[in-house]
């Protein structure tokens, strides 16, 4: 395993001697030859279904080259590609954030790429390949601690008939033939006081335990997550074991009277200190230690007869050893309780997290007037150097960690939704457009996340109309979004569908939600504003808006601010019951807003917006409304 003694505040694990993915792949075809299969299921997501798994353990790079967040693959052999008349053995399924990314990344003699729309779905692109385009019998294998339960379960009714033969491996065995090395920290988890964040252990189980007894109806459970941010939650403690993340490799269980926390092999070596807690158990190493806790726990007297879990937050393989175990007891897979726990933020937490963008502000918007007074001064500037100066404004207004790597984009790069590889030799050219999408980790361990675009242009005749267009109506779709008046009930995609609006009657759209829960993670579950989202509003959740216009070749424009759901009073013109909290405060660059566009809401909200940035120190160009 690759041994992490990265200091804080890294930008970007290094990957030491990365493995050409024509290795990578002929290591998976041995491999494959021995199983007797003939193509493997391959995830970007490790044994804790991270988002950002360090490239040293995803199997997705290894085979691939690809370093965007979201997007899995399929391996098939040479003999199936013989079969299926493809060149490439590697197919990698993105949706529209990475199909740029991934074209630039992937060779396409190696790697064959599968672009789908926002609306399709990753598991709904990759099963229709299987279903559509694979030969009958074919033989699939699949890592089942990197797959989460629902699609395993998806892929088991897929394979019913048949016409597909399906194989789980949970022992690692793909990874040792990918020779991937893994990952192992030694950071020390901290707990945090509870006035940070309201929250302690034990108010965390008993509340999850309250809710348990009531769905379990008075029946013993086993109640577990691989979640690394759902054991950061219930042990409200911090270690940032992973790139961009606050949380910790561990898995917990939890039992009517027992807690047992374990930290398997990549982070058993991390100090924990949790005091004297009764009935909280830690266990460390191989997940058997863990397992046995358990059994001693049945022994004392605690009957298990459920095995609970949410489908969606838990691997494939976790419940199949526990029910290897507990064999009497019922799978119960559709309890999302640590989601609905966390989504709604305690007020410590909301007052910590407004405190972190309000530090993450400060240091956007001076990242920004130093990007323009680079243009002013013809001073050159490059992809590289912006994000490094975003993270060293980051440092000094207290910043622990980056909750994503920087996305600096200049110019054409900037119409790559997630580009995530800033050029040292990509500079800053008169009139070009910089999107910098950031966020950053404070004590509090809360993630933050904004996107601004300036025009790099000492000579503003240098700006075209088209960038002013694209700019003032994205800025307007955040603006609708924003003010929206919603009820508790209301389907999230509406939303969605708010924001996009003033796009759309431009001719405009964009291939990625409206916005995204945030918390202990930049990216959570529990509120979701995307046209495909099946939520409604939680009091009190933190969701971002974030519309955007992305013109290949050209240049791209994401407006991104951050709000809380909260309760409003109720008027005769309107009778919703919540609305947006705005948190960050950054201000726009009005170098780039065409006034003509902006309709008078729009004009009353963004001069109160921009005086109260000026009263903060965050504005970044004078408003002529101001």
């Amino acid at each position: 395993m690759q041994i992490s003694n990265e200091l804080q505040m890294t930008h970007q694990i290094v990957l030491q001697n990365p493995t050409d993915p024509h290795v990578a792949q002929e290591r998976l075809e041995s491999w494959c030859n021995k199983k007797n299969l003939d193509a493997v299921l391959i995830s970007a997501q490790d044994a804790f279904l991270s988002e950002y798994t360090p490239l040293s353990s995803n199997q997705r790079f290894h085979l691939s080259g690809f370093t965007g967040s979201t997007g899995d693959g399929i391996f098939i052999t040479r003999a199936l590609a013989i079969k299926m008349k493809l060149q490439a053995r590697f197919h990698l399924f993105v949706d529209g954030r990475y199909h740029l990314q991934a074209d630039q990344e992937c060779k396409t003699e190696l790697v064959g790429v599968h672009k789908f729309t926002l609306a399709t779905g990753l598991d709904e692109a990759i099963f229709s390949w299987l279903r559509e385009a694979f030969p009958e019998g074919t033989r699939l294998g699949a890592d089942t601690q990197r797959i989460g339960w629902t699609r395993w379960n998806a892929l088991e009714n897929l394979s019913s008939d048949g016409s597909i033969f399906l194989t789980g491996y949970g022992k690692g065995e793909i990874a040792t033939a990918l020779e991937a090395p893994g990952w192992k920290v030694d950071r020390k988890i901290e707990v945090l006081e509870t006035e940070i964040t309201g929250r302690n252990l034990q108010l965390n189980l008993t509340a999850l335990r309250d809710m348990l007894t009531s769905k379990c109806e008075g029946q013993g459970y086993i109640f577990a997550t691989c979640m690394s941010d759902d054991a950061a939650w219930l042990l409200n403690a911090r270690a940032y074991h992973l790139p961009q993340l606050s949380s910790f490799l561990a898995y917990t269980f939890i039992t009517p009277k027992s807690c047992v926390i374990h930290l398997p092999e990549e982070s058993s070596d991390c100090e924990l200190n949790l005091g004297s807690k009764e009935n909280v158990i830690v266990t460390r190493g191989p997940l058997q230690n863990a397992l046995q806790a358990l059994q001693k726990i049945s022994y004392g007297g605690e009957s298990f007869e459920q095995i609970c879990f949410s489908g969606r937050a838990m691997n494939a393989a976790l419940p199949k050893e526990l029910a290897s175990l507990f064999t009497t007891a019922k799978i119960n897979s559709d309890l999302h309780l640590i989601e609905l726990l966390r989504v709604a933020k305690t007020n410590e937490e909301l007052d910590s997290i407004r405190r972190s963008f309000l530090r993450s502000s400060k240091a956007i918007a001076q990242t920004l007037r130093w990007a323009k007074e680079c243009a002013s001064s013809e001073g050159p500037l490059s992809e590289t150097d912006l994000a490094a100066r975003i993270k060293s404004e980051y440092a000094a207004q207290g910043a622990l960690e980056l909750s994503f790597k920087t996305i600096s984009g200049f110019a054409e790069n900037g119409a790559v939704i997630h580009y995530s590889t800033p050029s040292a030799k990509k500079l800053a050219q008169q009139g070009d457009l910089l999107l910098l999408d950031s966020g950053a980790y404070y004590k509090e361990g809360f993630a933050t996340d904004c996107t601004r675009v300036a025009v790099y242009a000492g000579d503003r005749s240098k700006i075209q109309s088209w960038q002013r267009e694209i700019y003032t109506l994205t800025l307007k779709a955040c603006l609708a979004g924003l003010r929206a008046t919603f009820n508790l009930n209301t389907p999230c995609r509406e939303i969605d569908a708010l924001a996009r609006t003033p796009l759309q009657q431009k001719g405009y759209d964009y291939a990625h939600g409206t916005g995204h829960g945030i918390g202990i993670h930049v990216h959570e579950n529990g509120i979701r504003l995307s046209p495909a989202s099946q939520y409604t509003f939680t009091e009190n959740a933190v969701v971002s808006v974030e519309p955007g216009i992305y013109l290949a070749g050209q240049g791209g424009v994401r407006i991104e601010n951050v709000a809380i759901v909260v309760p409003r009073d109720a008027t005769a013109d309107d009778n919703n019951s919540h609305a947006f909290e705005n948190i960050v405060y950054v201000g726009y660059d009005w170098d780039l807003i065409d006034l003509n566009l902006l309709n008078d809401a729009d004009k009353r909200d963004l001069a109160a917006y921009e005086r109260k940035c000026k009263t903060l120190g965050t504005a970044v160009t004078d408003c002529p409304l101001v």
